[in-house]
């Protein structure tokens, strides 16, 4: 799997790279035990068709949703990135 490291999040770029893919932030909908078929619930099979969607299409569905919180997280990532990386002695080449 190839790791885009030097794209800065919320940029047209980035935005482009996820689209049609399933991303960490929406897992929790393909986690969930429904009552659909092979046990997924409505709100997989509606991310599910987004998906697709984007991946026809190749525009994104919706704009991601932003709080305070995340856009804080999107301008720290790069510290706490670097402060991970010492932690752990994370080989970034």
């Amino acid at each position: 799997m190839k790791i885009v490291t030097d794209i800065e999040q919320g940029t047209p770029e980035w935005l482009a790279l996820r689209l049609g893919i399933a991303t960490a932030s929406e897992l929790d909908c393909l986690m969930v035990n429904g009552k659909g078929e092979a046990g997924f619930g409505v709100a997989a099979f509606t991310y599910m068709d987004q998906l697709i969607g984007e991946r026809i299409t190749e525009e994104a569905a919706e704009l991601p949703f932003q709080t305070k919180a995340t856009i804080g997280g999107h301008e720290l990532e790069q510290v706490a990135r670097g402060l991970y990386e010492d932690r752990e002695s994370v080989s970034t080449t």
